[in-house]
């Protein structure tokens, strides 16, 4: 399970952080930031999606996975010296967090953030205000798919 998450991270130019029991974390535009970022994380979790999907079909699994995707600055560093390990953290990282937990099995959520940044070139529904724990209300939307002009 985790190769096939870790092509569509890699296939989208995104960098994975850490996986911490069943979290999966990467982010996109570090060490340099582009306008594509937002874009490639979300077909990355698109493409995650469809690959539990697949993996679903083909081993009689029944899982789902949510993903949570949000654009903003982060600070990043290396933790601990005896066994170095890159991270980051901030605001940014803490909302996709929620918009992680606020979304639905099999549905990529996004931050209006990001949806500001990504709906040019997905079909997306607004989910309005979510409340979440320790940031409030959030503005929501889930990306539905690539829109179709743009799709083969």
């Amino acid at each position: 399970m985790t190769k096939r998450l870790d092509s569509c991270v890699w296939a989208n130019k995104l960098i994975l952080i850490k996986t911490i029991g069943d979290s999966y974390f990467a982010v996109g535009g570090v060490p340099k930031k582009t306008r594509k970022d937002p874009i490639q994380a979300v077909i990355s979790g698109l493409q995650m999606q469809d690959a539990v999907k697949t993996i679903n079909k083909q081993q009689g699994f029944d899982w789902d996975i949510r993903i949570g995707v949000n654009t903003g600055e982060i600070a990043a560093g290396v933790l601990n010296t005896k066994r170095p390990m890159f991270d980051v953290w901030g605001s940014a990282v803490n909302i996709a967090s929620r918009l992680q937990e606020a979304g639905a099995p099999g549905r990529v959520n996004v931050s209006e953030e990001t949806y500001r940044k990504i709906y040019p070139y997905f079909d997306c529904e607004e989910r309005g205000n979510i409340d979440t724990k320790n940031v409030g209300e959030i503005s929501m939307y889930y990306v539905n798919r690539i829109k179709k002009e743009l799709s083969a």
